[in-house]
């Protein structure tokens, strides 16, 4: 759930792999556990805004995390189709995809390049954030 609204690219879940310690890739039955404690301990865990902090929030939930998930997901997808409605929005959107476009293109898998809408959007990094915007760099 850490970056929910940006399932590929996430700099915050990448950030988060430099806590997997090298002994979560070995036979262990608590890999999940290893590595939430990982980054719970780190210092950057109790700096809100940091991906750990987020991390540790929604590790926080345990076992009742349906609930509050669920609301976080709800209010992003109520956010989303009201952004939707408006052009500024839409606009915004189709530059979120064409960014994420132009990151796949660079990838071993973009076999050519007709496989890939063409538009005159000038290429940027853009991320969704939970409220529905994205935030252009």
């Amino acid at each position: 759930m850490v970056d929910f609204p940006n399932p590929i690219f996430s700099a915050k879940r990448q950030r988060l792999l430099e806590h997997v310690p090298d002994i979560a890739f070995g036979e262990t039955d608590d890999f999940s556990q290893t590595i939430a404690d990982a980054i719970r301990s780190s210092d950057a865990a109790t700096q809100p805004g940091t991906p750990e902090h987020e991390f540790a929030q929604l590790w926080d939930a345990g076992e009742d995390f349906k609930a509050p998930f669920d609301a976080l997901l709800q209010n992003y997808y109520t956010a989303f189709a009201e952004r939707l409605e408006t052009q500024e929005g839409f606009d915004s959107y189709v530059r979120l995809a064409e960014s994420r476009r132009d990151r796949v293109k660079d990838m071993p898998i973009a076999e050519s390049p007709m496989l890939f809408s063409r538009t005159n959007i000038s290429s940027g990094e853009r991320t969704m954030r939970a409220d529905g915007t994205v935030e252009e760099a």
